[in-house]
């Protein structure tokens, strides 16, 4: 009997530390600020997938007029993260192969997550693609979907 749980406790502590492994190792790649350098925005019509417009943004300006959710810089220390858009910094937490956001509740409701994808290029490259966001266009006189991927690079201290 004894022996078995040994077993088993081994097995657990082996399985705990290759997790924590794999996560530092992709963790150095995050660690850090990171600051956008690119949008790109793609408007699909509802009802198709058509797409409608894409444009490539670069500058901060015009990035900050296309949609107030789009973070504009991420701060990484260790499992925590700080997301800085137009006027507020939001804490997150960061879990592989996501980001997990917090959504302010009442106490009698639990708290809503977004997950956010995200990918570190061969360049040292952050990207995310933030949750599509639906709405009637006025201009096309159409619902449409809107889409943002957002590259960010690593601007180290």
């Amino acid at each position: 009997m004894n022996t078995r749980i040994i077993i088993i406790m081994v097995g657990l502590m082996l399985m705990l530390g290759r997790g924590y492994a794999q996560i530092s190792a992709e963790g150095q790649k995050m660690q850090g600020r990171w600051e956008i350098v690119k949008v790109e925005a793609t408007l699909f019509s509802q009802g198709d997938e058509k797409v409608l417009e894409r444009k490539v943004l670069t500058v901060k300006d015009s990035i900050m007029t296309a949609s107030r959710e789009i973070p504009l810089l991420l701060q990484f220390e260790g499992n925590i993260c700080k997301i800085g858009a137009i006027s507020e910094i939001d804490s997150c937490r960061w879990e592989p192969p996501f980001l997990l956001l917090y959504e302010a509740t009442t106490r009698q409701t639990p708290p809503l997550y977004k997950f956010w994808w995200y990918d570190v290029s061969v360049e040292g490259q952050l990207t995310f693609k933030l949750p599509a966001i639906y709405y009637m266009d006025a201009g096309h006189k159409l619902p449409v979907k809107q889409v943002f991927i957002c590259t960010y690079d690593n601007k180290r201290k």
